[in-house]
C-alpha cells in the first residue's frame, strides 16, 4: 500500500489505495459544544476516509473521544480499508 502523509496544525493528510483504489483519509480533532456556556466542549477525534473507483465516491466518516484507547482507532482504521468495491458489472 502506498502512503503519504501530510501535516498540518489540526489535520493529517494520508493518500493510500484501498482494493486497488486511490484513497484519502483525513484526521484531525473536532470540538463539539456542549450548549452551556459552563461547560467544557468536548473533542472529538474525527476519521474521514474517502475511496474513489473509476466511477463513483465513497465517504466514510468516524469520530471517537480524543482520549480513546488506540485500539479503537485501529479497529476504526480496519474497517475502513476493508471496502470493497464489486468487480462485476
Amino acid at each position: 500500500m502506498f502512503l503519504r502523509v501530510l501535516k498540518s496544525p489540526k489535520q493529517e493528510h494520508q493518500t493510500l489505495a484501498i482494493d486497488g483504489h486511490r484513497a484519502v483519509r483525513v484526521r484531525g480533532n473536532l470540538v463539539y459544544p456542549t450548549g452551556s456556556s459552563t461547560d467544557t466542549p468536548t473533542f472529538y477525534l474525527a476519521i474521514s476516509t474517502y475511496i474513489a473507483d473509476e466511477k463513483h465516491m465513497v465517504s466514510l466518516e468516524a469520530s471517537a473521544p480524543v482520549d480513546v484507547d488506540e485500539s479503537v482507532i485501529q479497529e476504526i482504521i480496519k474497517i475502513e480499508e476493508s471496502v470493497k468495491f464489486d468487480k462485476g458489472g
